[in-house]
């Protein structure tokens, strides 16, 4: 059983980092004297320790940056560079964000565009129109989306609220 992080370990890690600047594998020398592996620490550092991050909540146009920035610069094999969106992130708003935290706001949109997708899916009816995969992803493109089936008209708005969840209003078009 591995041993849990306490506020004493993280006091040991920052006054070990802060005092060990300049050492050339700082994170492996630490992990020599304090029960846990160089990679456990780092991830601790460079997503809460770490006296230069940002634990401010996100702000709307911080995550409209995040939502356009992504597809524009992921590489083959959905490959993400996560360091060049931290940099950019920090030189447009003045704010370091830690990795972790610019994944978990992709990510969290993300599932919520997918749930989005299986609500709207759920409405049309299966005689009328067919929807696979690819065609309601062009749909999602701007988040914004009128879907016709029938006399039945989807409005989906997949936007960052408070709550952070995908509202969808659903309206019946009678004429």
């Amino acid at each position: 059983m591995r041993p849990k992080l306490s506020r004493e370990h993280d006091q040991i890690i920052r006054d070990f980092m802060y005092k060990n600047k300049s050492v050339k594998y700082p994170l492996a020398t630490l992990s020599k004297s304090i029960p846990f592996t160089s990679k456990q620490i780092a991830n601790l550092w460079w997503n809460k320790l770490d006296p230069n991050l940002c634990h401010e909540p996100f702000s709307l146009e911080e995550k409209e940056f995040i939502y356009r920035w992504v597809p524009k610069h992921t590489q083959p094999r959905q490959k993400i560079q996560w360091k060049a969106l931290q940099s950019e992130m920090q030189a447009k708003f003045g704010k370091f964000r830690s990795r972790n935290d610019l994944k978990n706001i992709r990510n969290s949109k993300q599932r919520q565009i997918k749930r989005a997708k299986v609500e709207v899916n759920s409405i049309l009816p299966d005689d009328e129109h067919e929807f696979d995969g690819e065609n309601v992803d062009e749909l999602y493109r701007d988040y914004k989306i009128d879907i016709e089936a029938g006399d039945n008209i989807a409005v989906i708005e997949a936007e960052a609220g408070a709550s952070n969840k995908a509202s969808i209003d659903y309206m019946l078009n009678k004429n």
